[in-house]
């Protein structure tokens, strides 16, 4: 959780027909898997379908990544820490059959909405990145799949551009919700470039 302490435990089954493969405590999920990948890459994070692929790409040497609980497995918990952490881009990394394509769109669409830089990636090989790591996965192979793959920006208020107007000194960007002030804006910058923002949300 977030205060670094244990608060669930997983389990997989490895029998065939001896009952559900993912196991969890009772009650709904709590704590994430590698919560600390948010605050050291920002720029970019993987989700996985589950734990197992998390760890599976972690075994690579792919440490920005941070599991869901399955196709329906990504939790308020989850969103909070994409926020507070001001994550920029996420990669949707699900598994690659019907039910991993479809809740890759579903998450892509909110994440989005909600102000994210997303990719979608799936295993080059295999299902799931558990079954390519047995295959010969490497590192370069995911490292090459994440920058090539085209990534989906997010809509600011509905609109890609602000209103800008310029008063003195000042600039002013507007779009219906938020309103930016830049100060100290000069004609050219020779050996710094300092300016002041001010954000206003309507």
């Amino acid at each position: 959780d977030e205060q670094a302490h244990v608060a669930g435990f997983y389990g997989r089954r490895i029998g065939a027909n001896s009952g559900p493969a993912h196991l969890y405590l009772p009650g709904p999920h709590q704590g994430l898997v590698n919560r600390a990948a948010a605050k050291s890459y920002r720029e970019e994070l993987v989700l996985t379908e589950s734990i197992l692929d998390a760890l599976s790409l972690t075994a690579l040497g792919i440490l920005n990544v941070i599991p869901c609980y399955g196709v329906n497995g990504f939790t308020e918990e989850h969103a909070k820490l994409l926020h507070d952490e001001r994550v920029k881009t996420v990669a949707i990394g699900f598994d690659n059959d019907g039910a991993g394509k479809t809740a890759s769109e579903s998450l892509a669409e909110r994440l989005v909405g909600e102000g994210f830089s997303v990719k979608l990636i799936t295993p080059p090989t295999g299902k799931d990145w558990n079954e390519a790591l047995l295959s010969g996965l490497t590192k370069e192979t995911v490292r090459e799949l994440l920058s090539r793959t085209t990534v989906r920006e997010p809509k600011l208020d509905g609109a890609a551009t602000f209103q800008v107007t310029r008063q003195g000194p000042r600039y002013i960007f507007e779009s219906p919700t938020l309103r930016y002030r830049l100060l100290g804006v000069r004609p050219s910058f020779v050996s710094s470039l300092r300016v002041n923002v001010r954000a206003e949300c309507a």
